[in-house]
């Protein structure tokens, strides 16, 4: 096998390469070191005289045999490796299930202690990785763990031997085993939920972890059978075990409540189980620490700062950090010099709860809502009688002033329609969006909109706003009248240099206002804006209203109706908030019509109004005679 000359007439005969691996090995040192090793040699496994190729089933070193071969000199290891999750699969003669030479190699095997080892701590992640983190054989066998190696890698543990190179660190074979590996479902498997912080304590049991945590209430209770109880792994994680100083980590400071503690304390299906209270997470969020830590602040108290990290014990225990004869020293840790009286009453505080001392706070919690409806209620109305005179008041001046008939009935009757409509669909629809959300509660409480009255208000006045467009498409091009406002409101290019003129003026950079027509470049904007936006929701909405017939008549697979729906959304957002900072500024707030413009009401203009606004379109009604003065009519 060193003779160059015969391996190139032999098609993939091992070379010299192998002869020189062999010796590096863990055997080959041996058998160099002591002429009395027992170490295997080249007979010892692919056999003297009936030495077959390791693609041949019947050879020694094949797939199928290879565990018997290194079996013949390790049978203590053998009977481990048949008894796991790999081994009772390679009896069964599964092609895929990794064999010795998959992990430890062919011929340079190396003791697990050499640190060149692909069995070493600080190479099992990358030999583990080759089978489960291969595509075909994590889809093949149904492998639920994701990306085992690349998550350790990455974790606190494989940092420290993969990057640091600390041989105490934990590596694959420290929690799942050497050649015992089994499944996490098998009950002696040291990765089974049952054994789990005995096996994490093995490298922990240093700083007394483990005992601790058979101690805290929550070992107790995994002792006693209760499923639900966390062990290591429901904290930390598995594989991707972070420092819980690392901001990505779910137990870091801002994290532990909603990440940890809040996966069982929050669930409806745990808290009711055994009858644990259902607002603990809730109230804590609701707090100042809770609110805080929201915010990013890591220095506010966490569940680990007032209950412990381990060592967690129910509140009537002497030794609790929240017994009552140890608030003061647990809340001291934040705040120096926390008295007796400091520490009294419910930490978890809740407004919405009549029960014991939170009743106090409940009341405070009515009076104060009645209270702010009473206040708030007079106030708004208070400011809407003052505000209806003030518009009475314009109405009445302007009825004695010459004026222009700006928009006609059927103008103003459309104009009605949507915005009735419009008002309906934001209500509806956001209320859908945000059900949380206080919105959504007032909407579905007061106005007695549950989902299926919502649903039915939204498609009714979506129906609505659809017919209303077409009305005033149809008006807008198949009349007179409309067909000259079509024309009046098409952009122009001097609309650009109208819109530059008229931000100079505002910013004082230029002397004098721009002179519009009928339409200025707001109105045109708003204009287009509103129809094309229009459009685009009844579109969508008819997508996600009726799914399946788009897809059968249209051939539109899921993912458009899942385009439509994003698209109806934040068209829906773009909407609601372009008609409360556009056009509510330019009818109601401007300086020029502040109370409220009146054309939107009556269809006419004042001439004074129509002078500031519109010049170049009063010239020409001028001349037209079409001027109205009130004392004529």
């Amino acid at each position: 096998h060193e003779d160059q000359a015969l391996i190139a007439r032999r098609e993939k005969m091992p070379g010299a390469e192998e002869i020189h691996s062999y010796v590096l090995s863990v055997h080959g040192q041996s058998n160099e070191r002591d002429a009395g090793s027992q170490a295997a040699t080249c007979s010892n496994c692919h056999g003297w005289h009936d030495i077959r190729l390791p693609r041949d089933p019947d050879s020694s070193v094949s797939r199928k045999r290879v565990a018997q071969t290194c079996g013949k000199c390790h049978r203590d290891v053998l009977e481990v490796y048949y008894g796991s999750a790999h081994g009772k699969l390679a009896r069964e003669g599964n092609p895929d299930v990794p064999v010795c030479t998959d992990c430890h190699g062919e011929h340079r095997i190396r003791s697990p202690g050499d640190r060149r080892s692909t069995v070493s701590r600080f190479h099992i992640a990358e030999t583990c990785a080759r089978c489960h983190e291969n595509p075909e054989i994590v889809r093949k066998y149904r492998i639920p763990i994701a990306s085992p190696a690349t998550f350790y890698r990455n974790s606190v543990h494989g940092i420290e031997v993969m990057k640091k190179q600390n041989g105490d660190a934990a590596a694959c074979q420290d929690c799942h085993g050497h050649h015992s590996i089994l499944g996490g479902d098998d009950p002696r498997s040291r990765v089974n939920r049952r054994n789990i912080p005995e096996t994490c304590g093995d490298c922990h049991r240093h700083r007394e972890i483990e005992a601790q945590y058979e101690r805290s209430i929550h070992g107790q209770a995994f002792r006693d059978g209760v499923t639900e109880a966390p062990v290591c792994t429901d904290c930390h994680g598995e594989h991707r075990i972070l420092s819980h100083l690392d901001p990505k980590a779910p137990t870091y400071s801002t994290r532990l409540a909603k990440e940890v503690c809040g996966r069982c304390h929050g669930s409806l299906v745990v808290t009711r189980k055994y009858g644990l209270s259902t607002e603990q997470v809730r109230t804590y969020y609701e707090s100042y620490h809770g609110l805080a830590s929201q915010l990013g602040d890591t220095t506010v108290a966490n569940c680990a700062s007032c209950h412990g990290v381990h060592l967690i014990l129910p509140r009537d225990d002497p030794d609790s950090t929240i017994h009552p004869a140890n608030l003061r020293d647990t809340c001291g840790k934040c705040h120096p010099g926390a008295t007796a009286e400091f520490v009294k009453g419910l930490v978890h505080i809740s407004r919405t709860s009549r029960r014991g001392e939170n009743a106090l706070l409940w009341w405070i919690r009515r009076i104060y809502i009645a209270l702010i409806a009473l206040t708030i209620g007079g106030m708004l109305l208070h400011n809407f009688v003052i505000m209806g005179r003030h518009i009475r008041d314009k109405y009445r001046a302007q009825k004695g002033l010459p004026y222009v008939q700006r928009f006609p009935t059927t103008a103003l009757v459309q104009h009605f329609l949507i915005m009735v409509t419009f008002i309906l669909l934001v209500l509806t629809g956001f209320s859908l969006a945000y059900p949380q959300s206080l919105f959504a509660r007032m909407v579905s409480t007061y106005l007695g909109l549950g989902e299926h009255a919502r649903g039915l208000v939204h498609r009714i006045a979506g129906v609505g706003l659809g017919l209303t467009m077409i009305w005033h498409i149809g008006a807008m091009l198949f009349t007179k009248r409309g067909r000259h406002e079509l024309r009046s409101i098409l952009f122009r290019l001097e609309d650009v240099g109208d819109a530059l003129r008229n931000i100079g003026y505002h910013l004082g950079l230029c002397r004098k206002k721009p002179r519009f027509d009928r339409y200025d470049y707001s109105e045109k904007m708003e204009y287009w804006a509103l129809l094309w936006g229009t459009v685009v929701m009844i579109v969508t909405g008819l997508l996600m209203w009726f799914p399946v017939r788009a897809a059968a008549v249209l051939g539109l697979s899921k993912v458009w109706i899942d385009a439509a729906t994003t698209i109806h959304f934040y068209e829906a957002w773009l909407a609601t908030l372009a008609i409360l900072i556009w056009h509510f500024f330019f009818v109601m707030f401007h300086p020029e019509e502040y109370p409220m413009s009146m054309s939107w009401l009556t269809g006419k203009l004042p001439v004074e109004s129509m002078e500031e606004r519109h010049p170049k379109e009063l010239e020409r009604l001028e001349r037209a005679g079409e001027i109205i003065y009130p004392e004529e009519e």
